[in-house]
């Protein structure tokens, strides 16, 4: 692992830089949203969801794949040594994984039993991790 590489890649994330300008081969980037946007995505899909009174879940799932894995990341960076063992961190880490947990079991609820204040909280939830999250990322670059 190359830790000025994913150095790199956590700020293009945090940035919201458009993959396009790095890789280009199996995706159209007209309407695509990258990085830390994806949270200001998900909110306004969700505002628009009130309307159809149904949620994809998907995405909400696959933020949940993504926030399990970062945990995964953290302890392998930690056990490869290129960042200090910091069970600070590794509790974020999993403190994001938990959040995104719980809005993924609420878009499962909502889509059997629909209720606006559901989707006030899933809006919270969202910001509350994506605020979360840039200030993990922002710590875990900083240690790399």
């Amino acid at each position: 692992m190359n830790g000025e590489v994913i150095k790199f890649w956590i700020e293009e994330y945090l940035q919201a830089k458009t993959i396009q300008t790095h890789n280009n081969f199996f995706v159209r980037f007209e309407n695509t949203v990258s990085g830390i946007k994806i949270y200001d995505c998900m909110i306004k899909m969700v505002k628009k969801m009130k309307e159809d009174n149904e949620l994809d879940y998907r995405m909400f799932h696959a933020l949940y794949e993504h926030k399990s894995i970062m945990v995964k990341r953290v302890e392998e960076l930690m056990n490869q040594g290129l960042i200090s063992s910091d069970e600070v961190l590794v509790s974020e880490a999993e403190e994001m994984e938990k959040i995104s947990d719980i809005c993924r079991m609420m878009v499962l609820k909502y889509n059997i039993l629909p209720r606006d204040d559901m989707l006030e909280e899933l809006e919270r939830n969202l910001l509350e991790l994506k605020d979360k999250e840039i200030i993990f990322l922002t710590k875990l670059r900083d240690k790399l």
